[in-house]
């Protein structure tokens, strides 16, 4: 019972001389209590979800805010000018002295005009002060400040704030003219050492100055080199500095950490974009923060999770013959689904969450459309969902022998297509994608677009199934730029181009038109003409697709070799795309790549299977 305990708790705090202590508990007593009154006040008899009520309480206390009574003589106070009350203080640094902003200019807004706001002032109508007034209400805020300090008066202002240059306020003007001695110093003009007033100021201009060799420097490096906590970021800004490889010192700790561990096609490919990214998203498992929103990842996620229940129930045929509505309809009612599970449910967010949800369930139904109209027309029927490679089940993970011990690779596949052709069973993969993706062979030379091969290999090796290609369907509706005189039909045939899926395609004319019954290239990016493919971009023979995913397999051993002896360094790929665009360790690695350093590469079929053999 923490009502009783607490004075109990807070009297020996007293007698052991921790009053202050005792009395900040008092008063987080106080304020959790009245955060509680307001609580129940507010919300009444309505019944919210545990996690919810946990959100709001939470965000209630974070807008909290305790402060106690200054108990000192001498002591520095903040505040800002139109609510500090200072009594005789000697020293006054007034900050933020910007032209506009202090004295702040007063702007009109609102429904009346400031002529008509003065009559309705005039009339006895209760409205905020004039224009006239606020100014002069800031014209004596910023005197107020200026003339409170017994001894000392410091005005600054920022040179710039964000992108834009920063003009002194008038008030230095006013100044200037009553001392013309008055001196105005820039922070370019003050000595660097009056930085240095507390450790982590004083390191900080450590790391701006290193390696410079003055004196300064060479104190301060030499004092933080001796200081208890300090020797590692000594050490990280003199790595920094001569830009060497990231590496682990003892290669036996990368064993230690990569030895045994399961790789993901994920994983693998994140290795090939940078070997640092690599070691900081699944060595050191650092995560960076992403808000609750409904952004590009959670769409993806929605949508992966609607067409796997729309397609899980419903043959393609069904879903081609369901009318418009009645596609809404379901698909409305699965978007709710998830969001009351997934995301706390959609009642009590925003209007313009709702807005996106409803937004989505239109893209969704174009999308599911034309995916129900392909299985239609195709002799592969979807047969496993989200079928995830593990041991002990009918389809256990690729595992790829190595020097270093067996690799095992897992994962999860979006949607697995069977059919009997040639009195075999054939499989061909299909990969869900909200953004745009196109297959490039070449990228397989150098780490990218491996999942899909892996996961196709895995299925051949582990499941018995003979491969028929890998596809990236496009699950977002596509924008058809058109005026208004376009007619529909050419619209529809142009957003049905955006949606073909691309990839590779066993080259069998039996397996082609078992995809696509016309053979035409409406729905797989291969087309036939007399019984052949007119273009052999996307196709591999059997034997071509065992070279490709040897190659595969051949990435994965260089990778487990690099791993365990430590080679982690931060060099990113830079062919066709740039490895750290979008990663979010740019400030723990520094190094610093703009799209000049990309070298564009693109090799034909041919070429990239040659290179592969000698590689």
């Amino acid at each position: 019972n923490v009502q009783e305990t607490l004075p109990a708790l807070c009297q020996k705090l007293e007698e052991s001389g921790q009053g202050e202590t005792a009395a900040h508990q008092l008063r987080l007593w106080d304020v959790l209590m009245n955060i509680l009154d307001q609580t129940a006040l507010t919300l009444s008899e309505r019944k919210l979800e545990p996690e919810r009520y946990a959100q709001l309480l939470r965000l209630v206390m974070q807008a909290g805010e305790i402060s106690d009574i200054p108990q000192q003589v001498d002591e520095v106070t903040l505040g800002t000018a139109d609510r500090m009350r200072p009594v005789d203080p000697k020293v006054v640094f007034l900050m933020g002295a910007v032209l506009g902003q202090f004295p702040q200019t007063p702007s009109s807004g609102g429904v009346f005009s400031e002529e008509e706001r003065k009559t309705l002032i005039q009339l006895g109508l209760p409205l905020s002060d004039s224009l006239e007034d606020k100014a002069l209400e800031e014209q004596f805020l910023a005197y107020q400040a200026m003339t409170s300090p017994s001894e000392k008066l410091f005005v600054s202002w920022p040179a710039s704030s964000g992108e834009e240059s920063c003009s002194p306020s008038e008030i230095v003007e006013e100044l200037q003219s009553l001392f013309p001695s008055l001196p105005v110093k820039s922070a370019g003009s003050m000595p660097p050492e009056q930085e240095a007033n507390a450790p982590e100021a004083a390191f900080a201009l450590l790391a701006r100055k290193w390696p410079q060799q003055d004196s300064l420097y060479a104190t301060l490096r030499t004092l933080f080199a001796e200081k208890e906590g300090y020797q590692g970021r000594v050490e990280a800004l003199q790595r920094t500095a001569e830009q060497s490889p990231m590496a682990f010192r003892e290669e036996e700790k990368a064993g230690e950490l990569f030895a045994n561990r399961s790789l993901s096609a994920t994983q693998i490919e994140t290795f090939h974009l940078c070997r640092f990214q690599y070691f900081c998203r699944y060595g050191m498992n650092a995560k960076e923060r992403r808000p609750a929103e409904l952004g590009s990842l959670e769409y993806g996620s929605l949508m992966h999770f609607l067409l796997e229940r729309v397609f899980r129930r419903k043959t393609g045929k069904e879903v081609a013959a369901l009318e418009k509505k009645a596609l809404e309809e379901e698909i409305l009612a699965l978007i709710d689904e998830y969001a009351l599970a997934c995301m706390g449910g959609a009642e009590n967010r925003s209007a313009r969450f709702r807005f996106q949800l409803r937004r989505l369930a239109d893209s969704a139904c174009a999308v599911i459309r034309h995916i129900g109209q392909e299985l239609a027309q195709s002799r592969f029927e979807p047969r496993y969902f989200e079928l995830e490679l593990k041991n002990g089940s009918q389809f256990p993970p690729l595992k790829v022998p190595t020097e270093e011990g067996t690799v095992t690779i897992g994962g999860k596949i979006d949607r697995v297509d069977l059919a009997e052709l040639h009195g075999e069973t054939y499989v061909r993969i299909v990969d869900y994608k909200t953004g745009s993706k196109e297959f490039k062979l070449t990228d397989v030379l150098y780490g990218m677009n491996l999942q899909m091969l892996i996961y196709l290999a895995a299925l051949i090796e582990n499941g018995g199934l003979q491969g028929a290609g890998i596809l990236y369907m496009p699950a977002v509706q596509p924008l058809v730029p058109a005026d208004r005189q376009t007619p529909p039909d050419k619209i529809q045939k142009e957003a049905e181009k955006k949606l073909k899926m691309n990839g590779l395609v066993l080259d069998d004319p039996e397996v082609i038109t078992a995809m696509e019954e016309k053979a035409a290239g409406k729905y797989i990016p291969v087309a036939l003409k007399n019984g052949e493919p007119a273009r052999r971009d996307y196709v591999l023979s059997e034997s071509q697709l065992e070279q490709v995913t040897g190659h595969v397999k051949s990435l994965v051993r260089q990778m487990k070799k690099k791993l365990v002896h430590g080679d982690i360094a931060a060099l990113p790929l830079l062919y066709n795309q740039r490895g750290c665009q979008w990663c979010p360790y740019f400030p723990v690695c520094g190094k610093e790549y703009t799209d000049k350093d990309v070298e564009k590469v693109r090799f034909s079929k041919e070429e990239a299977l040659e290179r592969m053999t000698q590689k």
